[in-house]
């Protein structure tokens, strides 16, 4: 390619000089080799930068708001971090202290189970005092407080409605909670303590009618994708059970198709990871390209992140 240039000027050191409308750079051996290590510094950096705003097609939050209030909900997994904490991880709880009560009563908070290490009916009744807008996907320690969880005269039904937990939601699962969180997604919490979960999940997308939506979010607490089981706080999958361990392909066979079909995004979000000091908080695959799996929870240590949803795109916001 031909370039016109009509006079001398120096780039990066380099003299550039016309011969008969042809542009030159004169250089040597070694600014040759300057210039290829600056090149590589630059693509370095910039490489190390993406990976940094960007996990999963998942952007940081702060590089393009101040404000949490512009989220329609916030997903918190393993909320109380380590054992030691009587309520929340302490990064989560400096957090909530620099949000006003007015905008923690505007955005929905959707905790993906685990929200206390030993719950109680005080504990959850100042959870709702705070949390004007929140639900909750169950975990095992919402059965925590419950003298014979261990009983095998006892089914999963029963337990759960002798909980602190269940008094004060009495909630049904899957539930449906889109109408008050998002106007555009499909936003379903499951209780993976439930050996049936599966089917119900199935039946309930069905019922739906997934195509009035523009994508679909599902929360659980226990890790459901068998790609990220590693992740979770324990194998097999930390109280998950026996049963439910079984019936994950389906679920995920059903999402794949679901997702390859409606060419709509699927978020799958578990949240029985964090405490694990060897692993990131926040860790994820790609199924398909529409169909993100995801772990995110907390642990009380540098690099915890929750997540947050505004209208169909998903970003991670970093605690400190």
């Amino acid at each position: 390619m031909k370039l016109i240039c009509y006079f001398s000027v120096t780039i990066f050191g380099y003299e550039t000089i016309d011969m008969k409308g042809i542009n030159f750079i004169k250089l040597n051996s070694k600014k040759i080799i300057g210039l290829s290590i600056f090149m590589s510094l630059v693509l370095f950096f910039n490489i190390l930068s993406a990976k940094k705003a960007n996990i999963c097609g998942i952007s940081d939050f702060e590089q393009r708001h101040s404000q949490i209030s512009k989220f329609d909900f916030l997903v918190i997994g393993h909320a109380y971090g380590i054992p030691k904490n009587k309520n929340f991880a302490k990064n989560f709880s400096k957090f909530l202290k620099k949000q006003n009560n007015e905008i923690l009563a505007k955005v929905g908070f959707i905790f993906s189970g685990d929200v206390f290490h030993t719950p109680s009916n005080n504990k959850w009744k100042n959870f709702k005092k705070k949390f004007v807008k929140a639900e909750i996907a169950p975990g095992n320690h919402e059965l925590n407080d419950i003298s014979d969880i261990r009983s095998t005269k006892l089914d999963y039904q029963q337990k759960l409605e002798k909980s602190s937990f269940f008094k004060n939601f009495q909630t049904t699962y899957p539930l449906i909670v889109s109408k008050k969180f998002s106007e555009k997604l499909l936003v379903m919490l499951i209780d993976t303590n439930n050996p049936n979960v599966v089917s119900k999940i199935i039946d309930k997308i069905i019922e739906l009618n997934f195509s009035e939506y523009e994508g679909l979010v599902m929360i659980s607490h226990h890790v459901i994708d068998p790609e990220l089981e590693s992740y979770a706080h324990s194998i097999p999958n930390h109280f998950l059970s026996s049963e439910a361990i079984k019936q994950r392909k389906k679920i995920m066979t059903f999402l794949k198709k679901l997702s390859s079909t409606s060419k709509k995004k699927i978020w799958l979000i578990s949240g029985d990871t964090g405490s694990n000091k060897e692993h990131d908080s926040l860790v994820c695959a790609f199924t398909t390209p529409y169909f993100i799996s995801i772990v995110n929870g907390l642990g009380d240590k540098a690099g915890d992140k929750i997540l947050g949803f505004l209208g169909t795109d998903l970003f991670y916001i970093s605690l400190r």
